[in-house]
């Protein structure tokens, strides 16, 4: 009877330190460069003219106009919030991802439905927006 020789089952292959380091390094290079590259787009778009249209005491109209300074085109969701003089934020709304054409100027108006009830003696502050950025992984400040 022929006995076959195979490797056994418990013997373990060690993967070398320099592959591990590699990898490592990898890694913190793509966090960098993901870092890099919302920073970029953050300061691509410019927002100006930011006021509010028309307000009830239900909502508020937004108008803002969006500046891409940068040739490239983006794709990003913008975050939109109303405060009250005193701070406290009534209405807030992550849009949908807009598409901005290098070196383009465009007008854009939002409703914002009131979270909150505002007291008649309240006044809102003027409207925060910017591009929204998510708090995840690759954020490192």
């Amino acid at each position: 009877m022929a006995v076959f020789g195979g490797q056994k089952t418990s013997e373990r292959r060690v993967v070398p330190n320099g592959i591990k380091m590699l990898l490592l390094v990898a890694i913190l290079l793509g966090f960098y460069i993901k870092k890099c590259y919302n920073d970029y787009q953050k300061e691509s778009l410019v927002f100006h003219d930011v006021k509010i249209e028309e307000q009830s005491d239900r909502y508020a109209d937004i108008s803002f106009y969006v500046k891409n300074a940068s040739s490239y085109d983006h794709e990003v969701p913008i975050y939109i919030a109303l405060v009250t003089e005193s701070g406290k934020e009534v209405a807030s709304r992550i849009t949908k991802r807009f598409k901005f054409k290098g070196g383009s100027d465009i007008r854009k108006v939002m409703r914002l439905q009131f979270q909150l009830r505002m007291h008649e003696t309240e006044k809102l502050a003027e409207p925060i927006v910017k591009v929204y950025k998510s708090k995840g992984l690759t954020d490192i400040d």
